[in-house]
């Protein structure tokens, strides 16, 4: 979340009780001022975020930047990954709970950049995405 310019200084009594039964959604309702009366069905639990990341890292296993040495271009790389997929699964306009839940996810994969362009220079490569074992 970002950070606001003011702090709130009045809060009412129902606000202060939407705070206490999810803080989530008081924080996009009050201070972001996103409105939307079906929130529920549009945001991500954490096997669907999770499914999200890991669409991303395989399609970025498969390209030609998993060998980049340079955590700007791996990172430019993920955020357009990111972008496409989203586009494919929630449309061009996703609700509000999904474009929070996509920032924090671009905000992991911006650290992952950097630590993947260290590996790359100590050497290693990105071989597969997922590999399967058998007994």
């Amino acid at each position: 979340p970002q950070d606001t310019e003011e702090p709130l200084e009045h809060l009412r009594v129902t606000a202060f009780a939407a705070y206490l039964a999810c803080p989530y959604r008081f924080y996009l309702s009050q201070v972001l001022g996103f409105r939307s009366a079906s929130d529920d069905a549009t945001e991500l639990d954490g096997a669907a975020f999770g499914s999200l990341a890991h669409t991303v890292l395989e399609e970025f296993a498969s390209s030609d930047e998993r060998e980049s040495t340079d955590s700007d271009r791996i990172r430019l790389c993920f955020e357009h990954l990111l972008a496409r997929q989203v586009a494919r699964q929630f449309g061009e306009h996703p609700g509000p709970a999904i474009r929070i839940q996509v920032q924090q996810l671009r905000l992991r994969l911006a650290a992952l950049a950097e630590w993947q362009a260290e590996r790359a220079v100590q050497g290693w490569r990105i071989e597969h995405a997922e590999l399967a074992f058998s007994r």
